[in-house]
């Protein structure tokens, strides 16, 4: 009682949650500093555990990955009083994260087997490199990167931030991108051919003349998206949800679209034909391949 100050902040969830995830692992609290980098002193973590202290915010992101949580999640944790600084964190990169990618994606790759608790951060980056061929980028913090008609083929970034990124004509055929978040992101004329992006999430995202043939979108969050000229065809849409989207001179021909949501989407000129020389337009994606089915019975 004689501190107020350190008695709100023991009250916050973060102290009690490392305290349970360092006893959890058998880690001593050395050996929880060590994890985290640049590594962190015993009388450091036993601060942050007693609540005496917060963490820096150079070490959220493996704090959150730690504790099992997306980042947006762990700053809830601090509660509103943080909102200003933690706006501040994420218009930031960390510079030796960037040289690190410029090296390559072999170079890249090992650092990150040899750090497996270390969150890439390259919020804002613009990497002058474009060839990320197979590279691991998986739940890295990427917001508002600049990618720009890079190449990311057979790239995993499973669980990727790249909120508010720029993607304009960027190659991510064959790349794994299964729950990586694309909200508001600029993907015009982007390729994601054959990709997994199940469970990702592209809400209000620009994905004019986007390619997503034979890609999986199961699950998929596009509420709101503007899909103007993109092809989907063959892809797999199963549960995705279109809501308040724009389609628009899509290519559809063969796309699976069970249970999907369209609530408030706007639809037109959705073209049946396999390919993008011939016409034959719906507009209505769910019951496009019954109307086809009829079209055909006349003939």
């Amino acid at each position: 009682m004689d501190n107020p100050e350190a008695l709100e902040l023991s009250e916050k969830p973060i102290s009690l949650l490392l305290k349970k995830l360092r006893q959890a692992r058998h880690l001593t609290q050395k050996g929880l500093g060590q994890l985290l980098d640049p590594p962190v002193g015993q009388p450091t973590i036993a601060k942050w555990e007693k609540g005496s202290a917060l963490p820096e915010h150079r070490y959220f992101p493996a704090l959150a990955q730690l504790l099992d949580y997306k980042l947006e999640e762990f700053f809830a944790l601090l509660g509103d009083d943080s909102a200003g600084e933690v706006k501040e964190f994420a218009r930031s990169y960390d510079p030796r994260h960037l040289a690190m990618l410029e090296s390559g994606s072999m170079s890249w790759n090992r650092w990150r087997k040899q750090n497996p608790m270390i969150v890439p951060d390259l919020v804002g980056a613009k990497p002058v490199r474009k060839d990320f061929t197979r590279i691991d980028l998986s739940n890295a913090n990427l917001q508002g990167v600049d990618f720009s008609e890079a190449m990311f083929y057979k790239a995993k970034l499973l669980g990727a931030n790249l909120q508010g990124a720029t993607l304009r004509g960027a190659n991510f055929n064959n790349a794994d991108l299964a729950g990586a978040n694309f909200d508001e992101a600029d993907l015009e004329s982007a390729s994601l051919c054959y990709a997994n992006l199940e469970s990702a999430s592209f809400q209000k995202t620009n994905l004019h003349w986007a390619r997503f043939f034979r890609s999986t979108l199961i699950k998929a969050n596009l509420t709101g998206a503007d899909l103007k000229n993109a092809d989907l065809r063959r892809s797999n849409l199963t549960e995705a949800d279109f809501s308040e989207a724009i389609l628009v001179n899509c290519l559809i021909y063969g796309t699976s679209v069970w249970n999907i949501k369209l609530d408030g989407a706007t639809q037109s000129r959705l073209n049946l034909c396999p390919n993008n020389v011939d016409t034959d337009f719906v507009d209505d994606l769910e019951t496009a391949y019954t109307e086809l089915l009829k079209r055909r019975n006349r003939v």
